[in-house]
């Protein structure tokens, strides 16, 4: 091969690798790399139960100590569960400390804490639907923080009440989970002290499919994988045996608008979502779908069912057009159908398709300029006698 072909092949290569990058596959893994759980208590004589688990030894913990002399008193307890799948990670719990004091002049701790370490392979999102952090009494502190380690907080809150949080994890980057409640002090006056904290996270890889798997009661707002679903007149589950994979959703008034938002407004890439009517009347329904685009304007798709509702095969899949690859929110109202199976992905990042589109651009041009190489090079053929 001639200096010139192998410079050639080497930035085919190169391109090729640069189209790889802007459209190709991603993986899809959670990996835990470590879980640490301490609960202490302690008056005068520190006593402790610490233990490092690795991601084999994931699941269910419940621990307690109680420490007493005298009057004086400590206790910790932890309860919770870290969880892990292909391309899931649930951690949920609660811990508390408290200590009192009442006469000696002996230091008291409370202490429980939950540590997990974990990255994803792929882009991934984080939920926190519920957490809770209390604190009270001289001593007393709850924290919650999720955190790039190394890097910035995600999320940074003390004693308090938590709203829902949520947003997208990077790729191949080590993230840190500590929630804590502490309660130490060492005064020579009567004292208490109470600390606390509850916590559910979800760490999920894309793509995402919200499913309505905790889907219960009549709430107006769901939220699955980070992706919030908001109904002003509430979102119903539907769990009978014509749905595939129960539970389905409906909306809980004909005309209401459903809303569909990423983690922390995130754009998002709206794939598809599963379709059925609500009663075999056997006419079919349109669902008017609106997405609101990163870049501004917007978007409409009109799904029309088949009028066919129970039995084999009640739900149809609808696929969106290219326009719904990059929105901020989709509006749609359901009225008489119930829906399922929202599938979602990433949106690309900014300037991904431009890229890909010119490696691909480049790489005919290299094709072009190969093949005039070629002709070039051949001999000239024998002349006719």
């Amino acid at each position: 091969m001639g200096s010139m072909e192998l410079r050639t092949t080497q930035l085919r290569a190169a391109v090729l690798a640069l189209v790889l990058v802007s459209i190709g596959p991603t993986a899809h893994a959670v990996t835990v790399v470590s879980v640490d759980r301490t609960v202490r208590a302690a008056v005068g004589v520190g006593s402790s139960d610490d233990q490092t688990l690795s991601s084999s030894q994931l699941g269910h913990f419940d621990v307690s100590i109680d420490r007493q002399v005298a009057s004086e008193s400590a206790s910790a307890m932890q309860l919770s569960d870290v969880l892990l799948s292909a391309d899931r990670l649930t951690v949920s719990g609660s811990g508390a400390g408290t200590a009192t004091w009442q006469a000696l002049p002996v230091d008291r701790i409370g202490h429980s804490d939950l540590i997990v370490q974990f990255f994803c392979e792929g882009d991934a999102t984080y939920s926190i639907p519920s957490a809770s952090l209390t604190a009270s009494g001289t001593g007393a502190a709850s924290r919650l923080r999720l955190e790039e380690v190394g890097g910035p907080a995600l999320v940074d809150e003390g004693p308090g009440a938590v709203g829902s949080r949520a947003g997208f994890l990077a790729p191949g980057v080590l993230y840190q989970l500590e929630v804590a409640a502490d309660v130490a002090f060492a005064v020579m006056e009567p004292t208490q002290g109470d600390a606390s904290w509850s916590l559910a996270l979800e760490v999920a890889e894309s793509p995402w499919t919200i499913g309505f798997d905790d889907l219960t009661g009549d709430p107006d707002n769901y939220t699955e994988d980070g992706f919030l679903l908001t109904n002003p007149s509430s979102l119903h589950a539907v769990d009978d045996p014509s749905v595939p994979d129960p539970p389905a959703a409906l909306t809980s008034q004909l005309g209401s608008t459903t809303t569909l938002t990423g983690p922390g407004g995130a754009p998002f890439a709206l794939v598809s979502i599963d379709l059925s009517e609500v009663d075999d009347g056997g006419t079919p329904l349109t669902v008017h779908f609106t997405g609101e685009q990163a870049g501004g304007g917007s978007v409409a798709y009109d799904a029309t069912t088949d009028g066919v509702c129970c039995g084999a095969g009640r739900f149809q899949t609808f696929s969106f057009p290219p326009g719904f690859g990059d929105v901020t929110a989709v509006h749609f109202d359901a009225a008489g159908t119930v829906f399922d199976d929202i599938r979602i992905d990433l949106a690309p990042e900014p300037g991904a398709g431009a890229a890909a589109a010119a490696a691909l651009a480049v790489l005919a041009l290299l094709g072009r300029g190969r093949g005039r190489s070629a002709r070039a090079a051949r001999p000239d053929p024998p002349a006719r006698r």
